[in-house]
């Protein structure tokens, strides 16, 4: 095991950690299964995909600042240490492939046809609520659909 593969590992790690964070600041977006999910449900997969996505993060952060950390041991020390960075590589891997399939899964084909899709299910949900009349819904579904 070489530290300077060690130390690219642990640097790709924090890229991997730089992305999540980059995807939980911008949002994940999930409108593009409205026809096949309820609200609830669609609400339910984007939790999976926020808490997975930092998941994901703190793991990479973790394996980026261990790795790194193990680059300045002894030869001895880092053998002892060979079987916990196969481990954390393991792990993150599959972490990595699940956020991206899931994310890759949520990523919508235009961005425009999204932010409808977003504020006309924001609508639906306050209407669900109670916190706005049917009339009231009606009007700005009616606005939101007019910007197409």
């Amino acid at each position: 095991m070489k530290r300077k593969t060690l130390k690219i590992t642990s640097y790709v790690a924090f890229i991997f950690a730089l992305y999540n964070i980059f995807t939980l600041a911008t949002g994940i977006d999930v409108t593009m299964y409205k026809d096949l999910l309820t609200v609830e449900e669609l609400e339910s997969f984007q939790s999976l995909l926020r808490t997975t996505t930092f998941i994901s993060c703190i793991l990479n952060l973790v394996v980026g600042y261990f790795f790194y950390k193990y680059t300045r041991l002894d030869d001895e020390a880092l053998l002892a240490k060979r079987r916990y960075v196969i481990y954390f590589s393991i792990i993150c891997i599959f972490f990595s492939l699940f956020v991206g399939i899931l994310g890759f899964m949520s990523t919508g084909k235009n961005s425009t046809q999204n932010a409808i899709a977003n504020r006309l299910l924001e609508l639906e949900k306050l209407h669900r609520e109670g916190l706005i009349t049917d009339e009231e819904y009606e009007r700005k579904k009616d606005d939101i659909l007019n910007q197409l």
